[in-house]
């Protein structure tokens, strides 16, 4: 599926449960969660859609914002990550449609797995997805631009008085 999105999670666990949750997406991961990215080859997401899918604590968000980085520097088509606030609804259903009600839990370090555990379906992600609520925004670090310095112009010479001839 060399067109599909790609979701991008910290484990094979919640790789697998992403897969379920968003189906239209490719859902790669690397082993070891978040201390381990850097020992991916990610350069194969090269030109496409990513999403991330944080774990729910520091270190899943600095790896994530980490890789993001990485991601816009091989080029990536586009990056981004998935919004976590939208775990504290609780997934229901309402007239055989995803619904969502208050009071949704979202524990330090969940993930695209406990998602699932906790009763979000393909339904549900794919409500906050047409929405534009599933996308959160990644702070993109300024690009510093490496001027030369323009060199000091030459100062003009100053006019010299002409110099006077004996009589």
């Amino acid at each position: 599926r060399a067109n599909a999105p790609v979701v991008l999670c910290e484990g094979e666990k919640a790789a697998d449960a992403a897969a379920e949750l968003l189906p239209t997406y490719v859902a790669p991961c690397w082993p070891n969660g978040s201390n381990s990215w850097h020992k991916a080859d990610l350069t194969p997401l090269k030109g496409r859609d990513v999403l991330l899918w944080p774990d729910n604590d520091d270190s899943g968000k600095a790896c994530m914002d980490t890789v993001a980085e990485k991601l816009r520097e091989i080029g990536a088509a586009s990056v981004r990550v998935i919004a976590l606030e939208v775990f504290k609804r609780k997934p229901t259903v309402k007239n055989d449609r995803a619904a969502f009600a208050k009071g949704g839990k979202w524990d330090d370090g969940d993930d695209a797995a406990d998602a699932l555990g906790k009763g979000w379906t393909a339904g549900h992600f794919a409500e906050l997805e047409s929405s534009g609520e599933l996308f959160g925004v990644i702070e993109e670090k300024p690009v510093i631009a490496q001027v030369e310095p323009k060199p000091e112009p030459e100062p003009e010479p100053k006019p010299t008085a002409a110099a006077k001839r004996p009589a």
